[in-house]
């Protein structure tokens, strides 16, 4: 829970923000064929998602309407593997 900022506006309490996180794996597998570790990776990625609102209180005492997404579902997905240190 935290609370949304936007253009100087802020929400009147603490709103549900959600992330995805997960134990996804990832592997340096020695390849004979290339003759070369080879890495194979994974991430934690959202794959459903939905659209929420919320009021946001100004300075000036209007209101601003603020929409953002939130994850309903995340999955492992394959990724490109970062540089080996040093490399």
């Amino acid at each position: 829970m935290e609370e949304i900022e936007h253009g100087g506006c802020t929400s009147a309490g603490k709103v549900n923000v959600t992330m995805c996180e997960g134990a996804c794996k990832s592997a340096s597998i020695f390849s004979s064929e290339a003759g070369v570790f080879q890495k194979q990776c994974s991430c934690c990625s959202m794959v459903k998602s939905d659209k929420r609102s919320v009021d946001l209180q100004c300075p000036d005492g209007s209101t601003e309407v603020y929409v953002y997404e939130v994850a309903l579902e995340c999955e492992c997905h394959s990724s490109a593997c970062g540089a080996e240190p040093g490399l």
